[in-house]
């Protein structure tokens, strides 16, 4: 068609031969504008029918590995829960007090801090989809023998392996999501799998009622989940292990397809150097301490403060936050692209902000209850489910975005890396102030002493609520103080574009 002359001049065709010699062929442009395509030859057939088969084998490649990921990192969270769901029970049949019953908690958080930095680390040397598969397993066992347990030492120095045992979760993950999903689609990959631990532990109030509906004590409910955890680590394994393209798999894979420079000097002092990743650090320590409090002490404070009556409604209460949470780590990502522009800390501002009013409101209503001294609730069960899940919508936002903005401002200085292991460490020290450190204040609050430090008022509970209110406030100052420096960056970035056209 285009060789009979009838359409174009003799410079409008070669145009035309230049074009059809670059990545669309020109059958594709001809088809598409309603024109006869071009007849291929066999050999081209079959070139083309090799393609198509590749990319549907890739397809699949790629939908197997994220469901086998979005399973394994959700269930390395329902494990991640089953301790705090069971703390107040195991304080009352081992007699231990509940300012010391948060220790273990508090020994997981230091754990896993430290063990994801170092596990960063070791992705460049292990198998990291084996490594993912069988990190569930483990942290299955151990939960197990938990139901062992005879005192506060034993869940102490277990609880605390567990945290170990889960820095085979998100930093394999995140590896295996940069060397083995297409670049094309990564972003919204890691979106899914960071809901994936909001699913997680959504599951495990559940999973824990239902044990005790079974009629199991506490020491079954762990011999259950820690069971559920093995049959799951096989079909983890099935799913990421057996479909690697090519046998590739681990530390040989990242190393044929990673080959980055670090920045020049020392890339710790670059990172403490730096005044935004240093009020990102302090963000992320705040954003883990508000989950962390929410998904290991809300079981404790919902009842405390009388918002929920029974173990069903604490689970109803537990679920809609992380129906919130698992909304603000999607909305987030996407209404600080779409719709503000990259402008990542005004959409921290706002999510922290909308956090705080939540909490404001719930702590507002249950310190007026128990100022009246009544047993009713503070305000009716929907509305306690409603704010719950706003509160965590927001804090989960913070959460998500305060990631990505270190990574990217990291990312230019060439120290993403240690970036990301001192965005981790630092969140994890806010996650050890979320364990003992709260029990021992709501313990404070009630006067309780001595033999009576178990009996923590509805003000001792209603204290942590508040605490939780402060952190998020904190969050929205921290991240407003960063609005004139990503105006700039913005608007250096557009500069910069305008220049390239």
């Amino acid at each position: 068609w285009l060789k009979s002359g009838s359409c174009l001049s003799d410079h409008q065709y070669f145009l035309a031969q230049a074009l059809g010699a670059m990545s669309t062929p020109l059958s594709r442009l001809s088809s598409a504008h309603g024109l006869p395509a071009a007849s291929e030859s066999p050999s081209e057939k079959e070139s083309n029918g090799q393609q198509e088969g590749s990319r549907d084998d890739s397809h699949n490649h790629t939908l197997r590995i994220a469901i086998g990921l979005f399973a394994g990192y959700g269930y390395y969270n329902t494990m991640r829960g089953t301790f705090p769901l069971q703390m107040k029970s195991v304080a009352q049949e081992l007699d231990i007090p509940m300012d010391r019953i948060g220790m273990p908690t508090s020994i997981f958080s230091a754990c896993y801090g430290l063990a994801k930095f170092f596990g960063s680390v070791a992705t460049d040397y292990l198998p990291c989809a084996e490594c993912h598969a069988l990190g569930v397993l483990l942290c299955g066992l151990d939960v197990a023998a938990m139901s062992l347990c005879t005192g506060l030492s034993g869940f102490v120095w277990l609880w605390g392996l567990q945290g170990m045992l889960q820095a085979f979760g998100w930093p394999f993950l995140a590896r295996i999501v940069v060397t083995e999903l297409p670049e094309s689609k990564r972003a919204k990959y890691w979106g899914a799998l960071s809901m994936a631990g909001n699913v997680g532990a959504l599951l495990t109030p559940y999973g824990m009622v239902l044990a005790a509906n079974a009629g199991l004590t506490w020491r079954g409910a762990f011999l259950a989940a820690g069971a559920s955890a093995a049959a799951m680590s096989v079909l983890v394994w099935w799913l990421l292990c057996c479909t690697h393209k090519n046998g590739a798999s681990g530390a040989a894979a990242i190393r044929a397809k990673e080959s980055k420079k670090s920045a020049s000097g020392s890339p710790v002092f670059s990172v403490l150097k730096n005044p935004v990743l240093l009020v990102l650090m302090l963000t992320n320590a705040l954003s883990y301490f508000s989950s962390k409090t929410s998904k290991e002490w809300g079981a404790i404070y919902l009842r405390g403060t009388g918002l929920a009556d029974s173990d069903m409604q604490v689970a109803n209460l537990l679920f809609w936050a992380e129906v919130g949470g698992s909304c603000g780590a999607f909305l987030s990502g996407y209404i600080s692209a779409s719709v503000l522009g990259g402008r990542h800390a005004l959409t921290c501002t706002l999510s922290a902000s909308i956090a705080a009013g939540a909490l404001g409101i719930l702590v507002w209503f249950s310190h007026a209850s128990a100022v009246a001294g009544g047993g009713a609730a503070p305000m009716p069960f929907a509305a306690a489910c409603g704010l719950q899940a706003v509160a965590m919508l927001g804090t989960n936002g913070v959460r998500t975005l305060a990631g990505l903005h270190a990574a990217e401002v990291a990312a230019r200085d060439g120290i993403l890396g240690m970036a990301n292991g001192w965005m981790e460490i630092v969140g994890q020290m806010g996650s050890v102030m979320a364990g003992q450190p709260l029990g021992a204040l709501a313990v404070y609050v009630s006067g309780a002493t001595g033999s009576n430090r178990a009996d923590v008022t509805r003000d001792g509970w209603v204290s942590i609520l508040g605490v939780l209110a402060a952190a998020s406030a904190g969050m929205a100052v921290l991240n407003f103080l960063l609005l004139p420096q990503e105006e700039r960056r913005l608007g250096q970035a557009a500069a910069g574009t305008k220049k390239s056209d």
